[in-house]
């Protein structure tokens, strides 16, 4: 099956300080992203749309995370960026391959796996002061992850992330 591939390697994610799908959306050219809601929105490839309110009941484009598809209905789930080896975006009808939620296209969040060769560990944080209102809060990232050799054919590799997004409206009672 003819298609192209459009490949976004861990380098050139840290690169482009990726860490939502609103950020690799701006790194593939025949791909548009929307954000509804936080963690939630619409992925359109080539200009292909679907709504909600038709008779489609199914998205134009698939998810993926790994193998295992995450595509819902009405939505784009938002893949945290941690520990990701590379994402894969395949622009036009990808049905035969990945189902009918792919019409309009695939997209593909590859995962690092354990590695048996070495020992590997990494920390990254991220703290976001709000210098610009004292009343705003402060956001903080942190993810982590550990890669273990058991054997020369076993390896474990845990990874762990969390996030707190400080807020900018106080709701005073009376």
């Amino acid at each position: 099956i003819a298609g192209t591939v459009q490949a976004i390697t861990q380098d050139e994610l840290q690169k482009a300080k990726v860490v939502n799908m609103e950020d690799y959306a701006k790194l593939i050219p025949s791909m548009s992203y929307v954000n509804y809601t936080p963690g939630t929105g619409k992925v359109y490839f080539r200009g292909i749309a679907d709504d909600n309110g038709t008779f489609i009941a199914e998205e134009s484009t698939a998810l993926y995370l790994d193998e295992q598809p995450v595509t819902q209905a009405g939505m784009a789930v938002d893949i945290r960026m941690v520990d990701i080896e590379r994402i894969e975006a395949l622009a036009g009808p990808q049905g035969s391959l990945y189902g009918s939620s792919a019409q309009s296209g695939t997209i593909r969040v590859i995962t690092n796996k354990p590695d048996t060769s070495e020992f590997s560990a990494n920390v990254d944080m991220t703290l976001r002061a709000s210098a610009t209102s004292p009343r705003n809060e402060d956001s903080w990232d942190i993810s982590s992850m550990v890669n273990i050799p058991i054997s020369d054919n076993f390896a474990i590799r845990a990874v762990g992330f969390s996030a707190q997004d400080g807020g900018f409206i106080d709701n005073v009672e009376g």
